[in-house]
């Protein structure tokens, strides 16, 4: 697990891979924990939170980069009709 630090520096693309990894590995460790392979259980927590900090990450680039995350719907006729009138 990386900490804080070194996932700061990395940029937006970079993460998101990280994401899809981490979650490709929390499905392995479920599966494992379902069969009864998984020794340590506290590598699901670990993973969770790995995934917890990605996200909270890319969040926090959107946010600075000034992205916004859903596109407002511009009126529609009727609308603007009215409130033209």
């Amino acid at each position: 697990m990386m900490n804080l630090k070194e996932l700061r520096e990395k940029e937006a693309s970079e993460l998101k891979k990280l994401l899809v990894k981490s979650r490709e590995e929390l499905a392995g460790l479920k599966s494992a924990r379902a069969l009864g392979k998984l020794t340590d259980g506290s590598e699901l927590k670990r993973k969770r939170l790995e995934i917890a900090k990605v996200l909270t990450l890319l969040k926090e680039k959107e946010v600075l980069a000034g992205l916004q995350p859903k596109e407002e719907k511009s009126p529609s006729k009727k609308e603007a009709v009215k409130k033209a009138k």
